[in-house]
């Protein structure tokens, strides 16, 4: 790898040495994805960040590559929000999974195109392995809430995984129908996707509480 390679040509802004010129590309990318102005691509990210068009290759061998990095970067700020939300809705469960599910549903309708991303379909075949067990890991908290409320008896006993599923299914779906409605969401919007969440989850603490 020569030192023009990694930089760019003379006059790019700044140079990117062997370590942090992959990160400054998927942060570049995420960016150019959020803005949904151009084409996600190799040579875009390589524009943003102001290194040559070749440089990326050091780190990506291909599109693909790239996407799935971004994608995983995605799982780990879905996994942070989530697991906030869960931490700061104290100790009671049944409070844990209505914040994690709100915190996973304005995820989305703040970053519909991440999101799409995550959890379209893919083409970064070898890297679905990493790109599912960021997922994976973005899902724990959501786990985390059902075995403790069955533990504590907010919940009824039952399989934990199934439970999960069941309210990441709520969740993801109410997600995606908010972000396939509209580009623009006004505050009026939020506000209705926040009070549809709140029914429908308190019709499927109906169906967690105690027997």
């Amino acid at each position: 790898m020569s030192f023009m390679d990694e930089t760019g040509e003379k006059g790019d802004e700044k140079p990117y040495h062997h370590g942090n010129l992959r990160e400054a590309l998927v942060d570049a990318a995420l960016g150019i994805l959020e803005r949904e102005e151009a084409p996600l691509t190799l040579r875009a990210a390589a524009k943003a960040v102001g290194v040559s068009h070749t440089a990326p290759y050091n780190h990506f061998p291909d599109k693909e590559a790239l996407l799935a990095a971004v994608a995983i970067r995605g799982f780990g700020k879905l996994e942070d929000k989530v697991e906030t939300a869960r931490t700061a809705a104290g100790a009671d469960p049944a409070a844990q999974l209505a914040a994690t599910g709100e915190a996973y549903i304005f995820f989305a309708v703040d970053h519909p195109a991440l999101f799409r991303l995550m959890f379209g379909p893919r083409k970064q075949d070898g890297h679905s392995e990493e790109v599912r067990a960021a997922g994976l890991s973005a899902f724990e908290p959501l786990v985390r809430v059902m075995r403790e409320g069955m533990e504590a008896g907010t919940f009824h006993e039952g399989d934990v995984q199934a439970a999960a599923v069941t309210a990441w299914s709520l969740v993801h779906g109410m997600a995606q129908l908010a972000i396939d409605r509209t580009d623009t969401l006004t505050p009026e919007d939020r506000e209705g996707i926040a009070a549809r969440f709140r029914a429908s989850h308190a019709i499927m603490m109906q169906g967690l509480a105690p027997r």
